[in-house]
């Protein structure tokens, strides 16, 4: 077969902390779908993800396709899409949100670029029911979101300052958004929202800004992180094992289960001292990045 193009599209942490459903971040780590020419819609996917990930016209990228199309009025283009999945599945780190922005973009390339940004920025969360990933995803870099009644996002990308390392704690599990929502208020205090407004202020310029003496303070909410740790084994052990070692900030990247945290100096070292430390008390794998400046691509 004639490959076409690839997509490539970072990972995202979002909700930052007290950002919940307005602030995310792409990462250096990447997902890649292969499209080339077929006379029949075919999907491969990693042997190790089969019977996880679907292989029919209910896979996520197909159906971000085909919304795509559908808003064209085109008729659904088959191709083979091969899926290189490094982004681990239901962990908070934005891979639905990958398969959302990479199917809409490689929709976009096949019917001839007929999209705008916005237009499928506003595909993208009818999707995902929130800009905080599909945003990263697509533009890079840190990005601060909100959306009225009618849907309409209004946005803003910044970049963290270069001194911040993002090292990311994930365990061995699956966490699905909509199990993690089950467990949060319907309704919250007048001084949960503030504080909690008040804290995603102070994180994003104190990020911005290169203030690490914030973070920790500022990482804090009370809109979701209370209540979704309870479905962390070890959350308080890793997160005060973490301030012990000298990270600057500890958060629940997405809807967890990954835990984040923002350190300085020797990231690796950090990494390390840590790894020993979850020997202990259970299985996790650990990476770090910068925050990435770019988002999806196609090549």
């Amino acid at each position: 077969m004639i490959i076409i193009f690839k997509v490539k599209i970072p990972a995202t942490t979002t909700n930052l902390g007290p950002g919940f459903d307005c602030l995310g971040m792409s990462v250096e780590l990447f997902n890649f779908i292969t499209v080339e020419k077929s006379d029949t819609l075919e999907i491969v996917i990693p042997d190790d993800e089969k019977g996880i990930i679907p292989t029919d016209d209910t896979n996520l990228i197909v159906q971000a396709m085909k919304k795509s199309y559908d808003y064209l009025g085109v008729a659904f283009i088959p191709v083979k899409i091969t899926q290189e999945n490094n982004i681990p599945f239901a962990r908070g780190l934005g891979s639905s949100a990958a398969c959302i922005v990479g199917g809409i973009l490689a929709a976009n390339k096949l019917s001839g670029e007929k999209l705008d940004f916005e237009e499928m920025l506003s595909l993208a969360v009818s999707m995902d029911g929130h800009p905080d990933n599909v945003l990263p995803a697509f533009l890079g870099g840190m990005t601060a979101a909100s959306m009225d009644e009618n849907k309409k996002v209004t946005y803003v990308k910044l970049m963290p300052h270069d001194k911040f390392q993002f090292v990311f704690i994930i365990p061995n599990f699956h966490l699905k958004t909509s199990d993690a929502r089950k467990v949060l208020p319907n309704e919250y205090s007048f001084h949960d929202a503030v504080h909690s407004s008040g804290n995603a202020v102070v994180l994003t310029a104190s990020l911005v800004n290169g203030l690490e003496g914030n973070l920790k303070a500022a990482c804090e909410d009370y809109l979701h992180q209370p209540y979704r740790k309870s479905l962390i084994p070890n959350y308080d052990l890793v997160k005060n094992k973490a301030y012990a070692l000298g990270a600057h900030a500890f958060y629940l990247s997405g809807a967890g289960p990954t835990m984040c945290c923002i350190v300085t100096g020797d990231a690796q070292l950090f990494i390390k001292s840590m790894s020993e430390y979850l020997e202990g008390i259970g299985e996790y794998k650990l990476f770090s990045s910068p925050a990435s400046s770019k988002g999806a691509e196609i090549f």
